[in-house]
């Protein structure tokens, strides 16, 4: 299935593609985009599992490349001939490898937020291997509302506000209400 996505502004405008972070969704770039689509055409994007893209297949083999596909379908799709990649932490990762793997020509330019360009010692891979796997048994097996307690109890989202951890949790109420629309 293709991903989902929400474009404004005019497509004569340069384009600009805004990939979210871990548990967001295309909505997470609505005040940005408001005050950028006047000038830009700007395509927020719905990542595979998130939003309304929730029944979107990823291969756990391919790491990146089969969201990247998706992409690029989006891209295609639309007819963009050039564009601005931007995406925050998740979606700044998928930004950079894509940047770094795809060789897309259409490519002009990429922004990043609080992402990181990986690991490199070995030790520090096995670790965050160990602790993703712990992160994806809680949220596969343990109450959702409690789990995303625990997931901002970690000290890398101390600085965010309560009401951003609360734009999160409705957003993930927001894809399990969607996902049930689907299956149900």
């Amino acid at each position: 299935m293709p991903l989902h996505k929400q474009q404004q502004g005019h497509a004569d405008n340069p384009t600009l593609v805004f990939l979210h972070g871990f548990l967001g969704n295309r909505h997470d770039w609505s005040d940005t985009v408001e005050i950028l689509k006047d000038d830009y055409h700007c395509v927020s994007i719905d990542l595979p599992g998130h939003g309304a893209s929730v029944t979107t297949p990823g291969s756990l083999k391919d790491g990146f490349n089969h969201c990247h596909q998706l992409i690029k379908d989006v891209i295609n799709d639309l007819d963009i001939k050039q564009f601005t990649l931007i995406g925050y932490s998740l979606g700044g990762r998928i930004a950079l490898d894509y940047a770094r793997t795809q060789n897309d020509t259409r490519l002009t330019a990429l922004l990043l937020e609080s992402c990181h360009t990986g690991l490199t010692d070995d030790d520090e891979k096995e670790r965050r291997f160990m602790q993703d796997h712990s992160w994806a048994k809680q949220f596969a097996t343990e109450s959702i509302v409690e789990t995303l307690y625990d997931w901002y109890d970690q000290e890398v989202f101390s600085d965010l506000s309560d009401r951003k951890k609360k734009k999160s949790f409705t957003n993930v109420q927001k894809t399990m209400v969607y996902r049930l629309r689907i299956c149900c």
